[in-house]
């Protein structure tokens, strides 16, 4: 419950700050290549937080926690 409250206005996990994607398509129209299409697509993207690290441990040496302020993202890789 702490860690909810502590995330109150922050990004949740998942979610990403920006992304973009694109796709173009071509058609031939006319020559040897006639009725052929080609095309591709780009996707790019914000890192998305996955989780979070752990606070310092109590006086019993047990962590109870996570820090809120230490998140722990993904790895972007672009699709193209």
């Amino acid at each position: 419950m702490q860690l909810a409250k502590a995330l109150e206005g922050k990004r949740t996990q998942g979610q990403r700050e920006w992304s973009a994607s694109g796709i173009s398509t071509y058609r031939f129209v006319n020559g040897p290549l006639k009725r052929v299409e080609v095309g591709g697509g780009i996707r790019l993207q914000d890192h998305a937080i996955i989780g979070y690290l752990a606070a310092a441990p109590d006086a019993t040496g047990v962590i109870r926690s996570l820090d809120p302020t230490r998140p722990v993202y993904d790895h972007v890789n672009p699709a193209f």
